[in-house]
């Protein structure tokens, strides 16, 4: 449901390096009342997930980047709608909830429901965001790591960070590294 959004674009700073910034509109955002709406089992915020990731693989597959930097799980499954295949790099802010749901193990009527919410297949569903009977939003980016790039591409918010997630989230256990880099907060 994507042809609602209004796509809008400025860069007009002479000192700034040719970066293009795409700010998207939909009144599913204007909503919401907070950055991250709870609970994250709610259609509605399902709805908002599903939105942002078709939105997102629309500007990929209009514009045509060099690289899709994929900021955690928001966007994870954008990976599912684009239509060429591109490089990406996964940073991980917050793997601890990895955009899953696992309120019961998740079957063929759990996939329907999901299907349903982000425009996909059932089959597609289930085979590319369920693990371990949960769904996870993080799952079809880490997949597509490891298909078109050989399983890199995924980096932490710091050396610890990407050390703990990768030994912790079964998710990111098929990927020879998870990379650390260092975010300029004080630790």
């Amino acid at each position: 449901h994507v042809g609602e959004d209004k796509v809008s674009t400025n860069c007009d700073c002479e000192s700034s390096p040719a970066i293009t910034y795409y700010l998207v509109d939909h009144a599913l955002f204007r909503a919401r009342e907070d950055i991250y709406p709870a609970p994250q089992t709610a259609r509605r915020t399902l709805e908002l997930y599903s939105l942002w990731a078709q939105a997102v693989a629309r500007i990929i597959d209009l514009e045509a980047p060099d690289a899709f930097h994929c900021p955690d799980f928001h966007a994870a499954m954008a990976v599912m709608y684009i239509e060429r295949p591109l490089p990406v790099l996964l940073v991980l802010h917050n793997a601890e909830y990895q955009g899953s749901i696992a309120t019961q193990h998740m079957g063929r009527t759990e996939a329907r429901h999901f299907a349903d919410v982000f425009n996909l297949p059932v089959k597609r569903i289930m085979r590319e965001t369920f693990i371990e009977g949960k769904f996870c939003m993080l799952k079809p980016i880490v997949d597509y790591v490891q298909r078109y790039q050989g399983g890199y591409g995924v980096c932490a918010v710091s050396r610890n960070y990407a050390l703990e997630a990768s030994l912790k989230h079964t998710v990111l256990w098929g990927l020879p590294e998870v990379r650390g880099i260092e975010n300029c907060m004080p630790g």
